[in-house]
């Protein structure tokens, strides 16, 4: 009797999670500016992707990476020297993969997530002064 009472709890929450999940992501689909953002993105990303395979990485770290990052680690010169070889070929494979995935999105911080399997970690963008950029933690080691 307990085990089925558990699996009946279990099956209900799941569904919740379900259709709440199906709800957020309806719900935040409709959103024009959730379109507006998400197509400029996947445009940035390709030229994010061009950048990296012209081998043009203080201008990647320039234009796309979050700027309190930069400041975080001390600097460009630094966050260059932490971006090596084997992180801008990570980089370069995860932005291949989001490109081509539907983004989580957060109104209220501006942020744009985007999550795969493929990818070791998630692919997040955040607004600032009206220009999105790659948050820090994907060059974190």
């Amino acid at each position: 009797m307990k085990t089925i009472r558990l699996l009946y709890f279990k099956a209900l929450f799941i569904s919740f999670i379900f259709v709440s999940s199906s709800l957020m992501w309806n719900c935040s689909g409709a959103s024009p500016e959730l379109s507006q953002y998400r197509n400029a993105l996947k445009t940035q990303m390709q030229t994010m992707v061009n950048t990296l395979n012209g081998g043009h990485y203080n201008q990647f770290m320039q234009n796309y990476v979050e700027p309190s990052y930069i400041s975080k680690v001390g600097g460009l010169d630094q966050a260059l020297i932490q971006f090596d070889n084997k992180k801008q070929k990570e980089v370069y494979a995860m932005l291949q993969i989001a490109k081509n995935i539907e983004p989580m999105y957060s109104s209220k911080s501006k942020l744009m997530t985007y999550f795969d399997n493929a990818m070791p970690i998630p692919v997040t963008f955040k607004m600032v002064n009206g220009k999105w950029y790659l948050t820090g933690d994907m060059f974190q080691n």
